[in-house]
C-alpha cells in the first residue's frame, strides 16, 4: 500500500512540475514572440514615416518644374506635414531632426534664398539617419565592406 501511494505521488508531483514547466517555457515564449511583433510593428511605422516624406519631397521637386514657387511651397508644406508629424512620434530624435531640416532646406530654396545644393545635403542625412534608424548600415556599406 505504501508502495503504491509512493508511486501515485511521485507520478502526481512529476506532472505538476511538468505542467508548471510547460506554462513557464510557454509563457517566456509568447513574451518573446510578442516582443518581435511590437518590434517590427515600430519598423514598419518608421519605414512608412521615412517613405512617406520621401514621397513628398519627390512631389516638391515635381511640382516646382511645374509651378510657380509660392504654389509648390504650399504644396511641399502640405506634403510634409504629416510625414513630420509621423517621424516626430515614431522616429528617432535624430531622424526628426533631420528631416525637419531637410523640409526647412527645401522651404529655403523654394523661397529662393538657398542653393539646391544644401538640400541635397539635408537629403543626404536625413537618409544616414532613417537608415540608421532602422538598423540598417550607412549607403553603400554591406557587412564591414565599403562598395
Amino acid at each position: 500500500m505504501a508502495q503504491v501511494l509512493v508511486t501515485g505521488g511521485t507520478t502526481i508531483v512529476g506532472v505538476a512540475v511538468g505542467a508548471g514547466l510547460t506554462y513557464w517555457f510557454s509563457a517566456i515564449t509568447r513574451q518573446h514572440q510578442e516582443t518581435r511583433e511590437d518590434r517590427t510593428r515600430w519598423y514598419e511605422a518608421r519605414l512608412q514615416a521615412y517613405t512617406d516624406l520621401s514621397r513628398a519631397m519627390s512631389a516638391a521637386a515635381r511640382r516646382l518644374n511645374r509651378e510657380r514657387p509660392e504654389e509648390a511651397l504650399e504644396g511641399l508644406w502640405s506634403d510634409t506635414s504629416s510625414a513630420l508629424g509621423a517621424i516626430h512620434l515614431v522616429g528617432s530624435q535624430e531622424a526628426f531632426e533631420a528631416a525637419e531640416s531637410l523640409v526647412a532646406a527645401a522651404s529655403r530654396v523654394l523661397g529662393g534664398n538657398e542653393d539646391v545644393m544644401q538640400v541635397v545635403l539635408a537629403l543626404r542625412d536625413f537618409k544616414a539617419a532613417a537608415r540608421a534608424d532602422l538598423g540598417h548600415p550607412p549607403a553603400g556599406v554591406e557587412a564591414g565592406k565599403v562598395h
